[in-house]
């Protein structure tokens, strides 16, 4: 189900089109997580020099697949913890975070920056937005997935 097609973009660099294009090419499934999804709710990517990263969730039974294909395809990782890798892109030298979904009684729970997050996982569906053309998944309902912190 597609929620979001008229996003306003000023700016969105090329790492997030090459990053989607790997973890489609590959099959595997993620969600746009975080700080672009605070921007999707806004209505406006403006992807400048102040949103350091871009991070994507991955199921935690996705990390070894990832990090292989990662490694296939000539990526350093600058980062690996448990609960992500972190690498940067090809096209801009972009930081690029891959935040890991673990599954714990009925949800998904999640790191950052310190943080953990606990969701339900009915929130990482089928809902997706148009970014350009690329169809992405987002967790839904947005405000809900942002609101979550434990």
């Amino acid at each position: 189900m597609v929620i979001y097609t008229n996003i306003k973009i000023k700016h969105l660099r090329k790492s997030f089109f090459e990053i989607v294009d790997l973890l489609i090419n590959v099959g595997i499934e993620f969600w746009v997580a975080r700080g672009l999804t605070e921007q999707i709710l806004k209505g406006v990517i403006d992807d400048d020099e102040k949103n350091h990263d871009i991070d994507f969730h991955i199921l935690a039974s996705d990390k070894k697949k990832l990090k292989a294909i990662l490694v296939d395809n000539n990526y350093q990782i600058k980062k690996e913890r448990f609960y992500k890798i972190q690498i940067l892109a090809k096209t801009d030298n972009r930081r690029i975070e891959f935040v890991f979904l673990e599954d714990y009684n009925g949800n998904y729970i999640h790191q950052s920056k310190g943080i953990k997050y606990t969701h339900p996982k009915e929130l990482f569906g089928e809902h997706t937005c148009n970014i350009k053309g690329l169809i992405v998944k987002i967790p839904w309902p947005l405000k809900q997935y942002l609101m979550y912190r434990n």
